[in-house]
């Protein structure tokens, strides 16, 4: 439960255990191990891993942008306020930290402490890619839904491949 925080995800979320439903409302969720998800693309190789996680981008984006629209409309929030709203509500669904910045082309995203990371760290270091497909689909709503267009997405840098942190870019 998080302390002073009447409209906080975790205060939100319900767990039916009749009907084994964890649930924020309608929209219901699921507790998965980051290992458990990432290790489906530790066993692909080059382009059949980069395939699957454009598939997961673009599958996280659709459901992002239907719930980002309804919520939004809900809460009647500014665009500052929404991307306050997802600083805070990222680390209650244990997506890491997430930190926006307007740019001159559009905006920017960094993440620490990236689930899909660790995630692939543990069952393959070092791996040649970036991995945060969902963080990139997540961020494609945002984008989309701030910047009042489609956003280009480029991830600049991955944790994965050694950085201190993944780094996105929309313009």
């Amino acid at each position: 439960m998080v302390e002073g925080r009447d409209d906080g995800f975790l205060r939100r979320l319900c767990f039916d255990a009749e009907a084994g439903s964890l649930l924020d409302g309608p929209v219901r969720y699921l507790l998965l191990r980051d290992d458990t998800l990432m290790g489906m693309f530790a066993r692909l190789e080059g382009a059949a891993r980069a395939e699957a996680l454009d598939a997961l981008a673009f599958s996280t984006a659709a459901a992002a942008a239907h719930s980002f629209a309804r919520y939004r409309a809900e809460r009647e929030m500014t665009d500052e306020e929404f991307l306050t709203q997802i600083e805070t509500m990222a680390p209650e669904l244990g997506w890491g930290r997430l930190r926006f910045a307007r740019t001159e082309a559009g905006l920017a995203l960094t993440v620490e402490n990236s689930p899909y990371v660790s995630g692939i760290d543990a069952v393959t270091p070092g791996i040649d890619q970036p991995v945060c497909a969902p963080i990139r689909g997540i961020f494609q709503a945002i984008a989309d839904s701030v910047l009042g267009r489609p956003a280009r997405i480029r991830e600049t840098s991955c944790a994965a491949q050694g950085g201190d942190s993944c780094r996105f870019d929309a313009a």
